[in-house]
């Protein structure tokens, strides 16, 4: 599958031959999708003697800190001029929040997501693939780039995560053989899910999950679960809104429909949505998230809204309409 994309992969190799001074970034409130993407080419490229300034905005979630050098990730950049950039996993572009400051000399995207506002001198917008970790994987190999223990717990929390666990419609016989592979290198594929799902554990992130998942409503007329959360919930509850980004799904299986939104108040008047659609409804959720100014996949999207909680549930029950 990968095949079509040789030219792109050896248009990337030779930006990089010319290049030293290297920036990393993925969108913002990451996934381990983003943030493994983000650090397994942050080794690769170290290896290859590149010096590497790995970004992404917002504070990555407590559940990814298992990730080796996760901690090295920064929200701020300190120098204002790279030789090349790469924006992983963004979807829009405007979710990298880079700082108008910033310069380099070449842009190049590796990204999973339906094409949006992705940029880029070389742009690889490939959404038939699971994940971008799982096209990272594909560019590693066809270009002999060594793998490490490292690199290849990187990718497979990233391919995992993005599959929901291997459970998605886009896990496909190549995906399964990727991992595999990166499996031969010393990663615990059982280990690396538990790890992910650790937060779960967490009391304060359950005692929320039961609070939000107690005040399911459902929509008939458009099949829609909806649910959500206000900051005095995440106050009264000790956590925070960003552990709770897959509920989602705890909202769409626990009312046994096949559309889910989650609405979070991140700060007064700014709330944050998240939707999921199960793959055999035909749903592109992707379309009502743009149409706040947001996007993501065709069953699972975000996007944020100026307002209140109810007046964001009030329109996108009347986008479904």
């Amino acid at each position: 599958m990968f095949e079509a994309l040789a030219p792109q992969f050896r248009q990337i190799n030779d930006l990089l031959k010319n290049s030293k001074e290297i920036l990393l970034s993925s969108h913002e409130y990451s996934d381990a999708d983003a943030v493994g993407s983000l650090l397994a080419l942050k080794f690769s490229l170290e290896r290859q003697g590149k010096k590497v300034c790995p970004y992404i905005a917002t504070h990555l979630p407590r559940d990814l800190y298992f990730l080796p050098d996760s901690s090295q990730v920064v929200g701020e950049i300190k120098q204002d001029r790279f030789d090349l950039a790469f924006g992983l996993d963004y979807g829009d572009f405007y979710r990298l929040k880079l700082p108008d400051n910033i310069q380099f000399d070449h842009f190049v995207t590796i990204d999973h997501h339906l094409p949006s506002t992705q940029r880029g001198d070389i742009q690889i917008v490939a959404p038939e693939f699971s994940s971008t970790a799982e096209l990272l994987y594909w560019w590693f190999k066809f270009s002999d780039f060594p793998i490490d223990k490292r690199i290849a717990g990187c990718l497979v929390a990233g391919i995992a995560s993005d599959t929901g666990g291997f459970q998605h419609i886009s896990t496909s016989a190549e995906t399964l053989k990727a991992v595999a592979d990166l499996m031969s290198y010393g990663v615990s594929l059982p280990n690396t899910i538990k790890k992910l799902m650790t937060f779960h554990n967490d009391g304060a992130t359950m005692k929320l999950c039961g609070r939000v998942l107690s005040r399911i409503s459902l929509a008939r007329e458009n099949n829609l679960a909806y649910s959500f959360a206000t900051l005095r919930d995440f106050k009264e509850c000790g956590t925070e809104s960003l552990y709770a980004v897959d509920m989602p799904n705890l909202i769409a299986a626990a009312s046994q429909t096949n559309l889910g939104l989650f609405l979070i108040e991140e700060e007064p008047g700014y709330i944050r949505g998240s939707l999921r659609a199960e793959p055999y409804t035909g749903r592109d959720v992707s379309l009502i998230a743009r149409a706040f100014g947001g996007g993501g996949h065709q069953y699972a999207a975000g996007f944020h809204y100026r307002g209140s909680i109810s007046e964001a549930l009030q329109k996108v029950q009347e986008l479904l309409e």
